[in-house]
């Protein structure tokens, strides 16, 4: 079974949020204590992510110079390198 995170930004309310995705089944699944407690785990860090995710956005669209829609592309290019940061960083 995959179960997949991913940390985002609520487009509508600019909140910090999470997706969970269950690739395999829509039907209830038993996990293992092991299988959980990853999961669990991945949840946690998902969160966090999602927390500084929305903190980097929300500084870059405030403090960085020019238009709206520059802040937003300069932002979005942040956040897409900081996210391949943490990747390579996660322990």
């Amino acid at each position: 079974m995959q179960i997949l995170t991913e940390s985002i930004i609520g487009f509508r309310d600019g909140k910090p949020k999470i997706n969970i995705t269950w690739r395999e089944s829509s039907h209830p699944t038993t996990l293992q204590v092991d299988e959980a407690r990853d999961l669990a785990l991945a949840i946690l860090q998902c969160i966090e992510a999602a927390i500084h995710d929305t903190f980097m956005w929300d500084w870059a669209v405030k403090n960085l110079p020019g238009s709206h829609e520059e802040k937003q592309r300069q932002a979005a290019t942040l956040l897409e390198q900081f996210r391949e940061w943490r990747g390579d960083h996660r322990l």
